[in-house]
């Protein structure tokens, strides 16, 4: 993983995606933002699409991920 880019899993239902993100958190040094897509409150978090909403999103975090976009 590098700074500022994106990562994109795709994949079937019910083939490890989100277990393989699991353990790949488990292995980051770096804080974690974990929202989850099917959550009604993830998707509310990111309708404001600015770059101060982002960062008071992140705060500290270095790393977002997004499960079931």
């Amino acid at each position: 993983m590098q700074a500022n880019k994106v990562i994109v899993l795709l994949g079937a239902r019910l083939v490890g995606k989100t277990e393989s993100i699991k353990k790949l958190m488990g292995k980051v040094l770096e804080k974690v933002l974990f929202l989850n897509g099917d959550d009604i409150k993830s998707p509310n978090l990111l309708e404001i699409q600015s770059t101060a909403n982002f960062k008071r999103l992140l705060g500290d975090r270095k790393l977002l991920i997004i499960d079931e976009a």
